[in-house]
């Protein structure tokens, strides 16, 4: 296979393999419908969004959920840039959410962002 082949793969495969996040779901009320999800991630956090933590919400919760709680967690101090994390300093942190369902609708998509 010839180098050009291969990096015309690289790209896909990034992609398949970043739909693949592993998302725990641990029930924190079962008569308020709130849980907590987690995500372990390995880069520099940037912010408190995850579609893999949305996509698991969302299945959790078909009639909407509000957001009790979002956070990212490290027992170590958090690395700032990707360039410590490629000379080896550990980059992995845990990123919750704690939502709970109700009839909640969503908000509409923005080019802009959050409104």
């Amino acid at each position: 296979m010839k180098i050009k082949h291969v990096l015309w793969l690289v790209p896909g495969l990034v992609l398949v393999l970043s739909g693949c996040a592993q998302v725990s779901v641990n029930p924190l009320s079962e008569a308020n419908e709130e849980y907590e999800l987690v995500q372990t991630r390995s880069e520099p956090p940037k912010n408190f969004e995850s579609r893999a933590l949305r996509k698991q919400a969302e299945a959790l919760c078909p009639t909407g959920y509000e957001y009790l709680l979002r956070y990212a967690h490290k027992s170590a101090e958090f690395v700032e840039n990707h360039a410590a994390c490629a000379v080896g300093e550990d980059c992995r942190y845990e990123l919750k959410w704690r939502i709970r369902c109700g009839d909640i609708p969503r908000e509409p998509f923005s080019l802009f962002g959050k409104t």
